[in-house]
């Protein structure tokens, strides 16, 4: 299982480290766990069922069971298709141990990772390879697929008022800092939590 570097980091008292026999720290860290799983199951299915089915593997007998490591279990789709820029956002979220599922440079491509799977949250450009295509990408993502999409693009004047169904858009170029804080209001806004929305995101009405 992959943690987050805040908890490794920040939260090391909140991280139950149990040494000695498989079964004996196995059952140690279901023990532990099973009161933040049950506190947390709506919304973090995906990630209990990590959790629990990945319980065996840890080497050490380490897990994280913070309720803001939920997040990583959702998945990042960047659309973007000048290929240093999407490397770039790829290394930075997979650092903070965000799963990014993977990039898509146009229309084609981005309907092909929507249709594998959930997207949790969309990194949408507008001019593609097949040109002005992100604004049609960003509403279908968001309306046949309920991803969660924020638009990055330096043509913010593209989008206008805003495109229906979507967050809004963060101006490029825009540094490490700005991606993840925005990254982070898009899942907390996914799971409904209140919080306010980073400086550099403008916000659709």
């Amino acid at each position: 299982m992959q943690l987050c570097r805040s908890c490794r980091n920040d939260l090391l008292g909140s991280i139950s480290k149990v040494r000695g026999t498989k079964h004996r720290w196995q059952d140690e860290i279901r023990r532990n766990a099973q009161p933040i799983l049950d506190a947390h199951a709506t919304g973090a299915v995906g990630h209990n069922s990590l959790l629990r089915e990945h319980a065996c593997d840890l080497s050490d007998g380490t897990i994280c069971y913070r309720s803001d490591c939920f997040a990583m279990s959702q998945p990042i789709l960047i659309i973007e298709d000048e290929f240093l820029i999407a490397f770039e956002m790829q290394r930075t979220l997979k650092q903070q141990g965000y799963p990014v599922i993977g990039i898509a440079v146009d229309l084609e491509s981005a309907m092909a990772f929507a249709q594998r799977g959930e997207i949790a949250l969309a990194l949408v450009d507008l001019n593609l390879r097949d040109g002005l295509t992100g604004p049609q990408i960003g509403t279908c993502l968001a309306r046949d697929y309920s991803a969660t999409v924020i638009f990055v693009t330096g043509n913010e004047r593209e989008l206008g008022d805003g495109i229906e169904g979507t967050i809004g858009v963060l101006g490029k170029p825009a540094d490490s800092t700005d991606l993840l804080s925005v990254v982070d209001f898009g899942l907390k806004r996914r799971r409904g939590e209140k919080c306010a929305p980073p400086s550099c995101l403008r916000c659709f009405s």
